[in-house]
C-alpha cells in the first residue's frame, strides 16, 4: 500500500473497510506491508518478514519426532517434515537466534509392528521413543540450547516434557507448564477409549 493504513477508532469495521487487501486477509496474513529491506535470503529463496522488535539471542536446537504409533491414524509422522518444508530454520534465523537442526529421532512404523495390547497401543515402541527425546532435549539444554520438538504425534509431549523436567530436577529449579490443546491427552488404559498413547 502506497499510503498509510488509518488510524484505529472504536468503530466495528467490516470486510470492506479493512486497511489490509482482502487476499492477504484470506490467508490470514495481518500485515499489509511487507518492506524490501526486511527481506532475508536462504539458498535460492527469499523470504519477506515483518520488522522484529529486538530480543536475546538463543541457541536453538530443532529435534523431529516422525512418530504416529500414538494416533488412531497415519499421517502426523509427517509433521517434522511438514515444519522444514515450511522453513522453519529461517524464520527462528530471522528471529536472531542459531539454529541446528539435529535432524529426526528413529522411530518404529506400524507396518513393522504389532499394537501389542489393545488398551495401549505401541506402548514399547512409543516408550523407547519418548525416552530417547527425553535424552536429546535433556543434551540441548545442557549444551546452552533452546529444544523445539517437531511432531505431530501427542504421545511426543511426555518426552518432551520428561526431559524437560528431568533437566530442571537436577538443577533444583522449578518447571512451570502451560498447556494448550483440545483435549487433556491424560489417560490410562482403563480410561482410554482408543488405546492410543497419549
Amino acid at each position: 500500500l502506497s499510503e498509510p493504513l488509518p488510524r484505529a477508532s472504536n468503530r466495528a469495521m467490516g470486510p470492506s473497510d479493512s486497511p489490509i487487501p482482502r487476499s492477504a486477509r484470506l490467508r490470514g496474513v495481518r500485515r499489509a506491508r511487507l518492506k524490501a529491506e526486511s527481506g532475508a535470503c536462504y539458498g535460492d529463496r527469499t523470504f519477506f518478514f515483518p520488522e522484529v522488535k529486538s530480543m536475546a539471542k538463543r541457541r536453538v536446537t530443532l529435534i523431529g519426532v516422525p512418530l504416529d504409533l500414538g494416533a488412531g491414524r497415519r499421517g502426523v509422522d509427517m509433521g517434522p517434515s511438514a515444519f522444514r518444508v515450511a522453513e522453519v530454520d529461517a524464520k527462528i534465523a530471522h528471529l536472531g537466534h542459531e539454529v541446528d537442526d539435529g535432524g529426526d529421532l528413529h522411530v518404529k512404523i506400524p507396518e513393522t509392528q504389532g499394537p501389542g495390547d489393545p488398551r495401549l497401543k505401541y506402548l514399547k515402541e512409543i516408550l523407547e521413543v519418548c525416552e530417547a527425546l527425553r535424552d536429546r532435549v535433556g543434551e540441548a539444554l545442557e549444551a546452552g540450547s533452546t529444544p523445539v520438538v517437531l511432531g505431530g504425534d501427542h504421545s511426543v509431549a511426555m518426552g518432551t516434557i520428561a526431559g524437560l523436567a528431568r533437566h530442571f530436577h537436577r538443577r533444583k529449579e522449578k518447571l512451570g507448564l502451560v498447556w494448550f490443546d483440545a483435549h487433556a491427552d491424560a489417560n490410562t488404559g482403563e480410561t482410554s477409549p482408543t488405546g492410543n498413547i497419549h
